[in-house]
């Protein structure tokens, strides 16, 4: 009784899994943008009220939706604006408590999820919003958090020049 209780609650889960994953983000990047928008005018002094009160939550929520609905392209064109924001503070505020190399850490993470769901083959449009982002991660090297996201730079730039192998095994191995 009990392992038939548990397979039938793995199948309600996985169900649960499929149906998230087909839904559509509901979030987008002028979402990102309004939220940003929304606490622009603050004076923030430390980066536990920049990343742990307003970046944060938009980089979990709204751009993990957008992971969850397996949509790599637009969780990428949503981190953009909340890196170019982060950047926008990086060198007036006090990091004393390492707050700002966590949310680095925290964002490099979300963007090497994006990543991994990205098709195999990209458009145009697509290779420009990768090379904007990696027009912001290069501002990171002038704060001291360039080493944080070095190899997903890295294989941002093999996305680009078309050598992503690791990237294409993955997805041939999804297939077979």
């Amino acid at each position: 009784m009990t392992a038939l209780r548990d397979a039938a609650q793995a199948l309600a889960e996985h169900l649960d899994n499929a149906i998230v994953k087909s839904s559509p983000c509901k979030y987008d990047v002028t979402t990102v943008e309004d939220s940003i928008d929304d606490f622009r005018h603050y004076k923030f002094k430390k980066f536990s009220g920049l990343c742990g009160h307003n970046l944060g939550p938009i980089l979990k929520n709204q751009v993990g939706e957008a992971i969850r609905a397996e949509d790599g392209m637009l969780a990428i064109q949503m981190l953009i604006p909340i890196l170019d924001f982060f950047n926008k503070w990086s060198g007036r505020l006090d990091d004393s408590y390492g707050e700002g190399g966590m949310f680095v850490c925290e964002w490099n993470e979300q963007l090497e999820k994006a990543i991994s769901l990205l098709p195999a083959k990209l458009d145009d449009d697509d290779h420009a919003v990768i090379e904007e982002i990696m027009q912001s991660m290069e501002k990171l090297d002038d704060y001291g958090w360039g080493d944080d996201v070095g190899e997903t730079g890295m294989q941002l730039q093999e996305i680009l020049d078309g050598t992503d192998t690791a990237r294409s095994f993955k997805r041939a191995r999804q297939y077979y």
